[in-house]
């Protein structure tokens, strides 16, 4: 009996993960390259990742391709430590400040970086 991908266990997986690994759905989007509403989906089951964002998204999760598709738990990586850029996000969405995004905190924490 040939193995068939459920959708909704897929975008399961993708939330579980993103979870895991301290992503928001904006953060996982920005870092895959695609937008929010498009990961929103897939953790929804309403539509597949192609395999491109697949990739990226293995990639961006610390999981291999073979444990992301598999129907098991995926165990590749162990949720991964922010980094400072990351908590100075977190810390200025916290504090209500809107409209900042990862490359903007990490050029203004760079030192030596002109704006």
């Amino acid at each position: 009996m040939e193995k068939t991908l459920d959708i909704n266990q897929l975008g399961y997986r993708i939330k579980r993960l993103r979870e895991e690994r301290g992503f928001t759905q904006s953060e996982l989007a920005e870092a895959c390259g695609v937008k929010q509403a498009q990961v929103s989906g897939w953790e929804l089951g309403k539509n597949l990742p192609n395999l491109e964002s697949i990739l990226v998204l293995c990639k961006n999760l610390g999981v291999s391709l073979t444990d992301f598709l598999d129907e098991k738990t995926p165990t590749s990586a162990p949720p991964r430590k922010p980094d400072k850029y990351e908590m100075a996000l977190w810390v200025i969405q916290a504090i209500g400040v809107e409209g900042f995004r990862l490359e903007q905190v990490k050029r203004f924490l760079t030192p030596g970086k002109v704006f």
